[in-house]
């Protein structure tokens, strides 16, 4: 009876104890990471691709750079310390 309520505790294990856990963690790291780049993918980076779709479906290149060069060109003084705007300015001239 005695023999029966004493259990045996389980040998450790000796040999590829290291491998065996750098397997596990390996798969569960690679798992894991698919899942964070499939998520991201879903919930950002298709909302971003719709975004830009909408934003480039819905733009005016004309419109949005006569905008520009109003707003530039009332205050003179500011177009001569912006060379930058100065090329815009010139560029839409010529178109």
């Amino acid at each position: 009876m005695a023999d029966k309520a004493v259990s045996t505790i389980a040998k450790p294990q000796m040999r590829g104890l290291l491998n065996n856990v750098i397997k596990r963690n390996l798969i569960t790291a690679i798992t894991l990471a698919a899942v964070a780049g499939f998520s991201f993918k879903q919930l950002v980076g298709n909302e971003r691709k719709r975004r830009y779709a909408e934003f480039y479906r819905t733009y005016d290149a004309r419109r949005n750079s006569k905008r520009c060069a109003k707003k530039v060109c009332s205050n003179p003084a500011n177009l001569l310390n912006n060379s930058a705007v100065v090329l815009i300015i010139a560029v839409n001239n010529v178109i």
